[in-house]
């Protein structure tokens, strides 16, 4: 099924925000580590970080659950520290955006002229997981990341390290609820897998994201290639993003605000129940 009607479109806007609900924390957890080769690998792996503040691409969509496929383009926009932003594309035309921040989250559906915006706590489906911007912004660099932290940099320790082969398990066992594990490769000590699995064994809910095609960007590894799977649900969802034509443009608005025509609504629930609904 394509990108053809309205009524995929928010299906794939209501997916989307289903995906970012793994990028989970919870409250750190101080502990002290004589792992000594995890400490090195983690430190390589952060020395990876992209240093350019702003980083752009055009980007390919493809959504599948079950027997539904949808394909779209857009744009992903990232500023450190301050803004993620995935604008849908249709024929040239914005049909929706996602905007996160540090403090709240945007949901614009273009097609039906509403929107969401809210801090994290309000919203429902974002705040039943937890969900951290920092997380989420690590998330789409492929980067390392520790739940509840801004500064990963100072939490390395909290990594622990085995090795297999041609690739090294980066595993951060301590949260309370998640266990992260990121695989890394030898050669180039990127990213090429991340994991996070919940603690309870009653469940088969889990996050998986792998990281393909890695390019160069201002002298940085870069993935062009992220494909997310959420599992557990009663079919699995598959996100895949084709990055291309990277840049570190900075001439861009990081933030949005909705027309005057447009309604807003209160109710989180309103538009997760309509577009659920209009997806079926």
């Amino acid at each position: 099924m394509h990108l053809s009607h309205p009524y995929n479109i928010r299906f794939l806007l209501l997916i989307l925000s289903l995906v970012f609900l793994c990028a989970c924390t919870s409250k750190q957890s101080v502990v002290s580590s004589d792992n000594e080769p995890a400490n090195q690998w983690a430190h390589r792996v952060e020395q990876q970080k992209q240093t350019a503040e702003c980083q752009t691409a055009r980007v390919s969509v493809n959504l599948s659950q079950g027997q539904k496929n949808i394909s779209c383009s857009g744009t992903l926009r990232m500023k450190r520290d301050d803004v993620v932003q995935l604008s849908l594309t249709f024929l040239g035309v914005e049909v929706g955006r996602l905007e996160c921040t540090p403090t709240d989250v945007l949901l614009i559906d273009r097609i039906n002229k509403q929107y969401i915006r809210a801090p994290y706590s309000d919203v429902d489906f974002l705040a039943a997981a937890g969900l951290d911007f920092y997380a989420l912004q690590s998330l789409f660099r492929g980067e390392l990341f520790v739940p509840g932290t801004k500064n990963t940099a100072q939490s390395l320790h909290r990594f622990h390290a085995t090795e297999a082969g041609e690739h090294i398990l980066l595993a951060l066992t301590d949260a309370p609820e998640l266990e992260y594990n990121f695989i890394v490769t030898k050669k180039n000590a990127t990213i090429s897998r991340f994991e996070a699995t919940p603690k309870q064994a009653n469940t088969s809910l889990g996050f998986v994201c792998r990281y393909g095609n890695i390019g160069t960007l201002d002298n940085k590894p870069v993935p062009q290639q992220l494909d997310m799977e959420v599992k557990g649900t009663s079919e699995p969802l598959q996100l895949s993003l084709s990055l291309s034509r990277l840049s570190t443009n900075a001439n861009w608005e990081t933030r949005t605000t909705p027309k005057a025509s447009y309604k807003q609504l209160t109710n989180t629930r309103q538009i997760i129940n309509r577009l659920l609904q209009l997806a079926q």
